[in-house]
C-alpha cells in the first residue's frame, strides 16, 4: 500500500492521496462505497484516474519517489508536488503542496493484513496562486466561497494573506515579500485492497462569472 520501495504518500487505501493514485476518505470518492469502509484490510478502494500517468493503470502511478527509503521501521519520502482533493456530503477542497516531505512509522497489521502507516507527518509549502486556486473549488455545506467582495471573502483572504510566511525566488536586492505559506497535516493509513479505476468528479464551480478566487491575489 505504498510503504516502501518506490514510496507511495499514502498507498492506495490510505486516509490521505498517494501511492497508486488511490483515493482517502475525504478524496470525494466515498460515495463510490457500497457500505461504510470496514478498515479490516477488505475494502477495495476506488482509485482516482487522475493519480495515474495514463489515467488507466494502477502501474503508473504520478506520484513516485524512486529514492523513498525506510529506516528503523520509519518511511521517508519526497515529492515535487502533490495534489489533493477533499471531500464529503456537499463539501470539496482540492490543493496543491510542493516539496512536499512525507514520513510515517510503519506498523505491522494483526491477522497478516499488511501494513499501516501512523505517526504521519506531510509538509512542505503551499503557493498563494495554489491558495487561491484551491479556494475555488471550495465547497461547504453546499456553499461556495465567492469573490464577491463580502465581509466573508474578504475576511479569510485576509487571514490567509496574513498565514504567507515563505518568499520564493527572493530578489537579490530590495523588498522581499513572501508569495506562499508552510503546510503540514497529519495521517494514518490503513490497509486496503486496490479497487477499480474511475475517473473523477467534475470540479465544482459555483461562483458566478468574474467571481472565481482563482483570480485574485493578496494585497
Amino acid at each position: 500500500s505504498g510503504s516502501g520501495g518506490s514510496g507511495g504518500s499514502g498507498g492506495s487505501g490510505g486516509s490521505g492521496n498517494g501511492g497508486a493514485g488511490g483515493s482517502g476518505p475525504g478524496g470525494g470518492m466515498g460515495a463510490l462505497f457500497a457500505e461504510p469502509p470496514g478498515w479490516n484490510g477488505q475494502d477495495a478502494w476506488p482509485i482516482d484516474a487522475t493519480g495515474l500517468k495514463d489515467g488507466a493503470s494502477v502501474d503508473q502511478p504520478l506520484y513516485v519517489d524512486v529514492n523513498a527509503y525506510v529506516a528503523n521501521n520509519v518511511l521517508v519520502a519526497e515529492f515535487p508536488e502533490l495534489r489533493f482533493r477533499f471531500g464529503g456530503p456537499n463539501s470539496n477542497l482540492s490543493i496543491n503542496v510542493r516539496s512536499t516531505t512525507v514520513m510515517g512509522l510503519l506498523e505491522a497489521e494483526p491477522d497478516g493484513l499488511g501494513l499501516r502507516v501512523t505517526k504521519g507527518v506531510m509538509a512542505g509549502y503551499w503557493r498563494i496562486e495554489d491558495v487561491f486556486g484551491g479556494f475555488a473549488s471550495l465547497v461547504a455545506d453546499g456553499k461556495a466561497l465567492c469573490n464577491d467582495g463580502g465581509l466573508l471573502y474578504n475576511q479569510t483572504k485576509g487571514v490567509l494573506c496574513d498565514f504567507l510566511d515563505i518568499a520564493l525566488n527572493p530578489p537579490a536586492e530590495g523588498e522581499i515579500l513572501c508569495n506562499a505559506m508552510s503546510f503540514g497535516m497529519g495521517f494514518e493509513t490503513f490497509p486496503a485492497k486496490l479497487g477499480a479505476v474511475v475517473p473523477p468528479e467534475p470540479e465544482p464551480n459555483l461562483c458566478p462569472a468574474g467571481q472565481s478566487p482563482a483570480n485574485d491575489v493578496c494585497d
